[in-house]
């Protein structure tokens, strides 16, 4: 089908490689693919959440996608923006625009929020090689309490790392 209608396309096919075309055929090829499908599967299973991938299993409309230039793919910081085009009449607008949607977004920043009392023992001394714990005891409540993914993946590693230290190297808790 895709090769019949090849000419209705050309003014979408890239004539050079770029970079964002690279990686998805790599990450088509590479399994990257298989492996997230399996753990949505998964996911989605576990939680008896109802879950479609569409467009995972049309090859010619993959193999279509990895040539077509990624000025169409991304506009703007939106993505899907040849398909949010294709579909335009079809679906109404506060959807086809809608900009907030994301995937299955864990609520690390509410999970954050619930325990920040809890965590602080494991800010310990032992940590001032790396830490400046003046200013966290200082600052700790405002430091946790976050709400904007950059912030919350920033404290979140930063929670990762002193219990990672804590079990590791077995530091006592103040």
């Amino acid at each position: 089908m895709i090769e019949a209608n090849q000419e209705r396309f050309e003014w979408l096919i890239n004539t050079h490689i770029s970079r964002l075309n690279h990686q998805l055929k790599a990450d088509f090829t590479g399994g990257y693919l298989q492996y997230l499908l399996k753990c949505e599967d998964r996911s989605s299973m576990w939680h008896s959440i109802e879950s479609r991938t569409p467009f995972a299993d049309d090859f010619p409309l993959m193999q279509l996608a990895f040539e077509i230039a990624p000025n169409y793919k991304i506009r703007n910081g939106q993505g899907k923006h040849i398909l949010r085009k294709a579909v335009k009449g079809l679906i109404p607008e506060p959807i086809r625009k809608r900009t907030d949607k994301m995937g299955f977004v864990a609520p690390t920043h509410e999970w954050i929020e619930e325990i920040r009392q809890e965590l602080k023992p494991y800010f310990s001394s032992s940590l001032s090689p790396w830490l400046n714990l003046k200013a966290l005891d200082k600052r700790y409540d405002i430091f946790f309490k976050v709400a904007r993914k950059p912030e919350n993946r920033r404290v979140f590693k930063l929670i990762s790392f002193a219990i990672w230290h804590k079990v590791f190297f077995g530091q006592g808790i103040r």
